[in-house]
């Protein structure tokens, strides 16, 4: 279901956003959200991953969990971001280009 993969992604930038900016308001200010919102967002993340990311001080400081789960974060939302990047619609067939090479839809 793409909605639910586009909010776990969403989850996943607003997670990166808090740990990197260290509030929740700098991170809605990033994403161009508010403070509540992102807050819902890490929530849910850590419903969905059954562990908190943060340990709740003020700044927000990633958990053991979460420091470790950051990498995680940052690696697949890099590659989702390559491959965007990546995929191409073909020029002269009906496909797309991927690394350089046409990959044709049957």
């Amino acid at each position: 279901m793409a909605g639910q993969d586009d909010l776990r992604i969403a989850c996943l930038d607003a997670f990166v956003a808090v740990a990197e900016r260290r509030t929740y308001t700098a991170a809605g200010k990033a994403l161009g959200s508010d403070q509540s919102q992102v807050t819902r967002r890490v929530q849910a993340l850590e419903r969905w991953l059954g562990s908190p990311l943060f340990d709740g001080s003020s700044p927000a400081t990633l958990s053991p969990f979460g420091e470790e789960f950051l990498i995680t974060a940052k690696e697949v939302l890099a590659r989702l971001r390559d491959s965007r990047q990546c995929s191409t619609p073909a020029a002269s067939t009906s496909g797309f280009r991927v690394s350089g090479k046409n990959v044709p839809i049957p």
